[in-house]
């Protein structure tokens, strides 16, 4: 028998006026089956409640944190071959959101995470 344990960071968006609930909640059924593809640069999702207008969204937990505030930790920019290496796997997480017809519509260095281990990740 395995065992295995998911650290999950949870974030709450309030969905105010209409939404066409039906895409709404095949889109979340999709981020939830890309649970299982651990090769993806894209956080994982590991479970979803609503409550009301409140989603609550349960994410892979990128213990390397964003590199927003990886720079700013580190009080200087990130040199181009670390550029170049973010920039690959982000380009890798974008081509497979474009191929099943997801937009990210908010990539920023807050929004690109790094786990432990350096894996990048678009959150």
């Amino acid at each position: 028998m395995y065992i295995t344990a998911t650290v999950c960071f949870m974030f709450c968006m309030c969905i105010d006026g209409k939404i066409d609930w039906h895409i709404f909640m095949a889109a979340i059924h999709r981020i939830l089956q890309w649970h299982c593809c651990c090769c993806l640069p894209i956080c994982r999702a590991c479970g979803i409640a609503m409550l009301l207008s409140l989603l609550q969204m349960y994410i892979e937990f990128c213990g390397g944190g964003a590199v927003d505030g990886i720079m700013q930790e580190l009080e200087k920019p990130l040199t181009e071959p670390q550029i170049r290496c973010i920039c690959h796997e982000m380009c890798d997480g974008l081509d497979f959101l474009h191929q099943n017809f997801v937009i990210h519509r908010d990539l920023k260095a807050g929004n690109v995470l790094l786990t432990a281990d350096g894996q990048v990740r678009l959150g």
